[in-house]
């Protein structure tokens, strides 16, 4: 099962992927993605959530790809006033919890998952990880 996991209904398909909303992350059946796209959503989703998808929905060998907002970088980028709080305020609104490429790829890796790239551009970072 490939899974391109969204916030709302009208979200755009990835190739090869099925839409899940976040709401229905417990359907997904233990060790049953083979791939996980979490484009701009991991802010959006609570860290039980996130345990939940790396610890029990992920099979050996599958892989998970990750775009987000950055915690360090948006908050130095404001702090530099590279950003308004407006943007700021955009960025961070609605959001469950915010993250930072360091933290992510510290819970990987003590999850047993490896890195295969990671990185960040403006106030994103980038991240796919594989379950051996």
């Amino acid at each position: 099962m490939n899974i391109n996991l969204i916030r709302h209904e009208d979200a755009e398909q990835a190739i090869d992927h099925e839409n899940v909303l976040i709401d229905n992350i417990n359907n997904i059946p233990t060790a049953g993605c083979q791939s996980l796209i979490m484009n701009d959503i991991l802010n959006y989703i609570s860290n039980e959530q996130l345990q939940t998808l790396i610890q029990g929905k992920m099979r050996h060998g599958g892989t998970i790809v990750i775009s987000s907002v950055d915690a360090i970088r948006l908050t130095s980028a404001f702090y530099r006033n590279e950003i308004n709080i407006e943007v700021f305020s955009s960025l961070v609104k609605e959001t469950t919890s915010q993250h930072t490429l360091t933290e992510l790829q510290s819970l990987f890796q003590n999850n047993g998952y490896v890195i295969e790239s990671a990185g960040t551009n403006a106030l994103s970072l980038f991240l796919k990880v594989k379950r051996p």
